[in-house]
């Protein structure tokens, strides 16, 4: 794109949330705790940008804002999944009985996921305006109203089993 001579613009999403969304931590934790499975959360952080939001600038860029080239739409401030977690806890007004689990995070998993949407603020005129806890709130209401079949997370929970491990079939 950028040895074209195309007018473009691309975005860098940081994590997008919010209703009919069905990946990552939010629609993860609500599936489990409405089933009263077990939930566990990493000790990670990570930038959230409510769907509205993203809405938004996209519309901005077609309606012809920016310039040619990469931005970053992100709300510029990174999250505990944990405080992404208690805001699930809330908006679903469920009570725990154990304090959550904070898992360590994976070796290869970075600490913190941060964008600068600095570019993106100034260029569209445009800056994230949901709170977290409103954003989280509003997916809440859909799931409770829509349901949730299946999510969809990198992070699975490997629960131990009695059942014999399968060996591969030779096939000739």
């Amino acid at each position: 794109m950028r040895l074209s001579k195309l007018d473009w613009i691309s975005f860098r999403l940081a994590n997008v949330y919010g209703p009919r969304n069905l990946t990552g931590p939010l629609p993860t934790f609500y599936q489990r705790l409405s089933e009263g499975k077990s939930v566990f959360v990493m000790d990670t952080r990570r930038d959230f940008v409510y769907v509205d939001d993203l809405i938004a600038v996209a519309m901005k860029a077609v309606d012809g804002a920016g310039e040619k080239g990469v931005y970053h739409v992100s709300s510029g401030s990174d999250v505990s999944i944990k405080d992404l977690f208690d805001a699930t806890i809330k908006a679903m007004d469920h009570r725990m009985e154990e304090e959550v689990e904070v898992r360590p995070r994976n070796p290869d998993d970075a600490p913190s996921i941060l964008l600068d949407p600095s570019k993106t603020e100034r260029d569209f005129d445009w800056s994230a305006q949901t709170p977290l806890e409103e954003g989280v709130a509003s997916a809440i209401e859909y799931y409770r109203d829509h349901g949730i079949e299946e999510t969809f997370t990198h992070l699975k929970s490997v629960e131990p089993t009695n059942e014999p491990i399968d060996e591969p079939v030779a096939r000739s």
